[in-house]
């Protein structure tokens, strides 16, 4: 039972950083400018919630009860960019944005995988959703250092 609650401790604070993190490419879709980024950030936004609707199922399958809200920082993260992105070129302001809770949600995932109690099938399961993570992490990290070359 002991590991079946830290499970479910360790996925309902994943799924708390992944709600902020399909709320914070929301709010960078609506405040950058370019096109292709604003539909980058919607098809982000809907593959997070299908990640979060099967760290949802895995939570409701160990007894648990899934986390259904983001954290109240990234909330008030999303205010501070809404107001920085009226004095900087607001892709750029958002691709800043998203990187750095690209980082965040890294952070969160790999405190969750050194976790030693972790059941191997979570672990595994959170290894396949951080590959991607960090996938997401490195380009957003990438088009943020061209734009800031360009400049």
């Amino acid at each position: 039972m002991q590991n079946r609650s830290n499970d479910i401790e360790a996925l309902n604070d994943l799924i708390e950083t992944l709600i902020d993190s399909v709320n914070g490419y929301e709010e960078a879709a609506d405040v950058a400018k370019d096109p292709s980024i604003k539909a980058s950030f919607h098809q982000l936004a809907q593959e997070r919630r299908a990640i979060i609707h099967d760290f949802q199922s895995r939570v409701q399958m160990r007894g648990g009860e899934p986390e259904e809200s983001g954290s109240f920082s990234a909330a008030a993260h999303r205010s501070f960019m809404n107001l920085r992105s009226l004095f900087q070129n607001d892709t750029k302001a958002a691709i800043a944005e998203v990187e750095r809770g690209e980082n965040v949600l890294r952070d969160q995932f790999e405190t969750v995988l050194a976790n030693e109690q972790l059941d191997p099938e979570m672990r595994a399961f959170c290894n396949s959703v951080y590959d991607r993570v960090r996938l997401d992490h490195a380009r957003w990290d990438s088009v943020k250092r061209a734009l800031e070359a360009a400049s």
